[in-house]
């Protein structure tokens, strides 16, 4: 559906640009062969290049119509867009129909209205929040804010009907799926993206995140075992046995 409406909208604005440029062009060259006027020369000059740029502009729409799936894999390289290509057929995750596609490693979302889409590599996001968390569930129009590791973000549109309910289904499958991805505080994050040396910080916070997550570290579970540990040894220590056997050590030197 996506390709059908990029397709479509740029076949139609190339196809009226070159047209409508290309017929201002052709009567401008006719008012200069039949009365050509010395005086409106810098006129003649100026519509001229005037139309060469709508007809330009007309045939980049042309262009675009025709290159959907290059221009919004462009962020991919060449091994990811057949990787990505391939989990379209089998490894889809979520599927928001017409809007948004989630594989085991990439994430296909609309940015800024329906005619243009962004795909992410997971492994370079780095930050996803809710921006209507507050929204009705009748709301028609949602919003999530995604960021890559280049601190890049999009602002993910949501529209139809249930959008809030399908906004939300989405965030939580990129949370659970990536819980070491900054996605909990977005005023704290904006605040420490706006200076470049937290920048690095969070990189390595959400990179020691993930390798944790990875490695199945829990620091909770590590911190009981850690006073479990302790008390075991306070309990060792003021066992009447130990005392005893301390005390007579102590005694004998």
């Amino acid at each position: 559906m996506l390709k059908l409406k990029n397709y479509f909208f740029h076949l139609v604005a190339g196809t009226l640009m070159v047209l409508f440029g290309a017929g201002i062009f052709q009567a401008i060259l006719l008012e200069m062969l039949k009365e050509y006027d010395s005086a409106s020369k810098l006129a003649y000059v100026c519509g001229l290049i005037a139309c060469a740029g709508i007809i330009l502009y007309g045939v980049y729409e042309l262009m675009q119509a025709f290159n959907y799936e290059r221009r919004i894999l462009k962020s991919l390289e060449p091994g990811e867009r057949h990787e990505f290509v391939s989990e379209l057929s089998d490894g889809v995750e979520l599927s928001i129909p017409g809007q948004v596609v989630m594989t085991r490693h990439y994430l296909l979302v609309p940015a800024r209205n329906m005619s243009f889409v962004h795909v992410f590599a997971k492994n370079r996001m780095i930050g996803c929040f809710q921006a209507d968390v507050h929204k009705e569930e009748a709301a028609t129009e949602a919003q999530i804010v995604i960021y890559d590791t280049d601190f890049k973000s999009v602002n993910v549109d949501i529209r139809g009907n249930g959008s809030s309910d399908a906004a939300g289904r989405l965030y939580s499958k990129i949370c659970t799926g990536m819980p070491w991805i900054f996605h909990e505080d977005y005023d704290s994050f904006l605040a420490q993206i706006r200076r470049s040396g937290y920048r690095r910080k969070l990189i390595k916070q959400m990179t020691d995140a993930r390798i944790r997550y990875e490695s199945g570290y829990d620091s909770e579970s590590e911190a009981e075992e850690e006073l479990e540990a302790m008390t075991q040894d306070v309990r060792e220590r003021l066992n009447p046995e130990s005392l005893l056997k301390r005390f007579s050590s102590k005694k004998s030197k």
